[in-house]
């Protein structure tokens, strides 16, 4: 039986024996229930908000011994002696400069501020019962030290609760996940435009190479080149005995690959303009091979015109 939902019990008992006629009595009984102390204390200020983090209590500098800064309040549901509540102050960061009143749960300054006296002050204030065995409950409590507001709000960030240990090793984790993610997708990217960039510039490439094999190749180039034209000009002399006129013979233009075969250079004339390997290939020529021409007949004088 639980006392929080049945305080008392009402019975009734009838008793009756086996004659005839039979005889029977009626008794009514009551039963008390006892309490147990299977509650704990349950605190309603400072209430604990839902992000986790702690209230903050105002305390000025110029308070007084005695200042009420804060209650804690608390209840149990429990009865009789069980639910009588005690409070202390279990842990304090500046030991002696508040108390706690051990039935009504005031927290109090104990002395007057001091300069010294850090601007966040820590307490943990304890809530027990009278059971047997009894039961407690704690509350952290966070005071700022400051005599307004805004002095207050400058030092939020500091009055803050220390967060979990295991929550900040899960937030440096997911950091450490998402810039390892975002590192592998930059250098991703940057992958893929190079490759693209060069794919563009072997197109390119190729459309150049593809534009230049439809021009036809040039035949006038420079000394150093694979073609030359060359123009020969030749003139024959004949005199004769009765003629006394120089005739000059003016033959076509003979336009000659300066690429001459070994063979064919050694029989003509000598080219204007020779390319490099051309020593290469007049080199080539047996001196077997050139022979002395035979003596022009036309420049000999006949005996009537030689002078006397």
């Amino acid at each position: 039986l639980d006392f929080e939902q049945f305080q008392t019990l009402q019975l009734g008992v009838t008793a009756s024996d086996s004659g005839n006629p039979p005889l029977r009595s009626n008794i009514s009984l009551t039963l008390f229930v006892l309490d147990q102390n299977d509650n704990t204390p349950e605190i309603l200020y400072p209430s604990l908000p839902t992000d986790g983090s702690t209230g903050v209590e105002l305390a000025p500098r110029s308070a007084e011994p005695g200042y009420l800064v804060t209650k804690v309040v608390a209840v149990d549901r429990d009865s009789g002696q069980n639910a009588w509540l005690s409070y202390r102050l279990l842990k304090a960061s500046e030991p002696g400069l508040f108390s706690v009143g051990l039935h009504t749960g005031e927290v109090r300054t104990a002395r007057a501020m001091m300069d010294k006296d850090a601007l966040k002050q820590s307490l943990v204030v304890t809530v027990q019962d009278h059971g047997q065995p009894p039961l407690s409950a704690t509350v952290r409590l966070t005071v700022a030290v400051a005599d307004s507001i805004p002095e207050v709000l400058e030092d939020l960030v500091s009055l803050e609760s220390p967060a979990n240990p295991d929550e900040s090793s899960l937030t440096l984790y997911l950091v450490v996940a998402i810039t390892a993610v975002s590192c592998i997708f930059l250098i991703f990217v940057i992958v893929l435009l190079a490759l693209r960039l060069r794919r563009w510039s072997s197109s390119r490439l190729l459309q150049a190479a593809s534009g230049l094999a439809g021009v036809p190749p040039s035949h006038f180039v420079g000394v150093d080149g694979m073609h030359a034209f060359l123009q020969t000009y030749s003139h024959e002399v004949s005199l004769t005995a009765d003629s006394r006129k120089s005739h000059l013979i003016f033959p076509q233009p003979n336009y000659a690959d300066t690429l001459i075969l070994a063979q064919e250079t050694c029989g003509k004339s000598e080219p204007l303009l020779i390319p490099e390997d051309s020593a290469t290939v007049l080199g080539k020529c047996e001196p077997t091979d050139i022979q002395q021409a035979p003596p022009n007949t036309d420049w000999r004088f006949s005996q009537a015109q030689r002078p006397k």
